[in-house]
């Protein structure tokens, strides 16, 4: 299982999980977020934290990191305020 910490370009802390299925958890402090969605709004393509990191289908996760390339994308119910948590689903 892997986790890897890192902040955003204003110093959030960013965390990635690998779940057991293969897919990954990435979440962090937020006050903000974009996504964007097919026009019914049911196949997310993109995902941007506040500060990073822009997650999208077709590109690798985190570029620099061999997690592999985004297939979907599946954002994550969280109590915290200002919290965003996403699933990726990786091949």
């Amino acid at each position: 299982m892997i986790t890897d910490r890192f902040k955003s370009r204003y110093g959030q802390l960013r965390t990635i999980t690998e779940n057991s299925d293969g897919s990954f958890i990435v979440e962090g402090e937020s006050l903000y977020h974009r996504c964007g969605s097919d026009e019914n709004g049911a196949d997310l393509w993109m995902v941007d934290f506040e500060g990073g990191p822009f997650i999208c289908v077709g590109d690798p996760l985190l570029g620099h990191k061999n997690y592999g390339i985004v297939k979907k994308l599946e954002i994550l119910e969280d109590d915290r305020n200002d919290y965003f948590k996403v699933k990726v689903i990786c091949e």
